[in-house]
C-alpha cells in the first residue's frame, strides 16, 4: 500500500513538473506575442488528466492515480514537442544561444524512426481494438478516442515525412504519436486495472 502510494505520488509529481515546464515556455511565447495553433487542446487534456490523477489519489486509488498522471505526462510531452518545433522553426523569435552548425546537428537514424513508427502503430492498434471491442464507460471511451485521434494524426504526419525522407520531422512526429498513444493507453489501463472482470 505504501509503495503504491509513493509510486503514484512520484508520477503525479513528474506530471506536475511537466505542466510547469510547459507553462514557462507558454509564458515566453506570450511575451513574444507568438501563439502556437492547436496547442490548447493538448494542454487542456494534460491538465484534465492531472486533475483526474489527484482525484484518484485522494480516493486512495493509487493505481488509477498513477495511470492518469502518466497520461498527463505523455500529453505534456506532445505539447513540448509541438512547442519545440515552433520555437526552432521561427527565426523571428530570439534565442538564448545561437543554433549549432549544420554539420554538427545529429540527424536521427532511419532505423530508429522505423522502430518508433512500428511501436506507435502497435500501441494505437491496441487502443482502437479496445475502443471497438472493450467495455469502457462512455465518458472514458470519449476521452480515449479523443487522445488516440491525436496519436493517429501525428502518426500519419510521421509516415508522410518519413516517406519524404525528412528524418528529423518524422522522428518528432513519431515521438508525438507515441506520446498520444501512451496517454490513451494509460487511461484504458486505469479502467481495466480497476475492473479486471471486464477484460
Amino acid at each position: 500500500m505504501n509503495f503504491a502510494r509513493n509510486d503514484s505520488g512520484r508520477s503525479i509529481g513528474q506530471a506536475y513538473d511537466s505542466l510547469h515546464r510547459i507553462q514557462a515556455i507558454l509564458a515566453y511565447l506570450h511575451i513574444m506575442k507568438h501563439s502556437v495553433p492547436g496547442i490548447s487542446q493538448f494542454l487542456d487534456e494534460a491538465k484534465h488528466t492531472y486533475v483526474q490523477a489527484l482525484a484518484r489519489f485522494s480516493a486512495t486509488d493509487f493505481l488509477g492515480a498513477k495511470e492518469f498522471a502518466e497520461a498527463s505526462g505523455s500529453l505534456s510531452r506532445i505539447v513540448e514537442i509541438v512547442m519545440a518545433r515552433t520555437l526552432r522553426s521561427d527565426s523571428t523569435l530570439p534565442s538564448l544561444v545561437p543554433p549549432p552548425p549544420d554539420h554538427i546537428s545529429v540527424s536521427p537514424e532511419s532505423v530508429h524512426v522505423e522502430e518508433d513508427l512500428a511501436h506507435a502503430e502497435s500501441v494505437l492498434a491496441r487502443i482502437h481494438w479496445v475502443l471497438e471491442h472493450g467495455t469502457l464507460p462512455s465518458e472514458d471511451r470519449a476521452q480515449v478516442r479523443k487522445i488516440a485521434s491525436w496519436g493517429d494524426a501525428f502518426y500519419k504526419q510521421a509516415r508522410h515525412t518519413y516517406r519524404n525522407a525528412v528524418l528529423e520531422d518524422a522522428s518528432e512526429f513519431a515521438q508525438a504519436a507515441l506520446a498520444g498513444a501512451y496517454s490513451a493507453e494509460h487511461v484504458c489501463r486505469k479502467w481495466y486495472a480497476n475492473h479486471p472482470a471486464s477484460l
